[in-house]
């Protein structure tokens, strides 16, 4: 069954244990899950497709499946629950999955993030972009580790909803993956609380999630040297690259 979610902004939809605005560090590590059955995972589904002359991402085929099918197929036994992100149009719905449409359509993949991150019910929430999918579990496995481990050393860092005004070098709300010096957003894992950071920063019309995730304190991890992670972070825009990721995986399978 498919459910509709869109929550009541009149309501606050934060923990209550960070209710007042911040979080110590060893509070926030008794949120991060040891196992990914305890965090959400949200898939970004809503993007217009342009670069790849319309046709969805999410509805490419892949080994065995669309490109949706199979993510939610690797990550469902995995996550607690996972999310589908619309904006406006709906596309193909996986059986189990939570479709959650964008409170600000039209404003990319940091919108997708903000509704996900209200709408999830864990402290944590994993993001996976809809057009990479050969991303697996592990890979958000090493980032949990790599935030806790963070974490473990920077006592003093917080994380919550805080204002704009304050200094957002002692805060972290969220970890990504580096590779080649370029950050993986879209593959990252995000702290509840920067949903609320996530609105504030659109309602100002700031839609650049690379832009926001410099102005607040996001670890990044290099994964350069971990064997079968760049190859996780391949992500698909052209039909030309589409076309070389199917010659190269032997993918035969074609959509129905």
């Amino acid at each position: 069954m498919v459910i509709h979610v869109l929550p009541d902004y009149a309501e606050a939809r934060i923990p209550e244990n960070f209710r007042n605005g911040i979080m110590e560090a060893h509070e926030m590590l008794e949120g991060i899950p040891d196992q990914m059955s305890d965090m959400d995972l949200l898939i970004l589904a809503g993007g217009k497709s342009r670069r790849m002359n319309g046709i969805h991402k999410g509805e490419l085929a892949g080994a065995g499946g669309t490109f949706t099918e199979e993510l939610a197929a690797g990550m469902q036994p995995v996550f607690r629950h996972v999310y589908l992100s619309f904006a406006e149009e709906w596309h193909q719905v996986p059986a189990g999955l939570t479709v959650v449409e964008d409170h600000f359509p039209g404003c990319g993949p940091m919108a997708g993030i903000e509704a996900g991150l209200l709408a999830s019910t864990t402290e944590w929430m994993a993001v996976a972009g809809c057009d990479m999918p050969l991303l697996e579990p592990l890979l958000y496995e090493y980032l949990a580790k790599a935030l806790s481990a963070a974490l473990q050393e920077k006592k003093d860092i917080l994380c919550g909803q805080i204002s704009l005004s304050e200094k957002k070098e002692h805060y972290i709300c969220g970890v990504v993956p580096v590779l080649q010096g370029k950050m993986h957003p879209l593959a990252g894992i995000y702290h509840k609380s920067f949903g609320g950071i996530l609105t504030r920063e659109l309602q100002a019309g700031h839609y650049r999630l690379g832009r926001t995730l410099m102005e607040y304190h996001v670890l990044q991890v290099p994964v350069d040297e971990i064997e079968g992670f760049a190859e996780m972070l391949t992500n698909v825009n052209t039909p030309e690259e589409y076309e070389e990721l199917r010659r190269k995986r032997g993918w035969k399978y074609e959509c129905k």
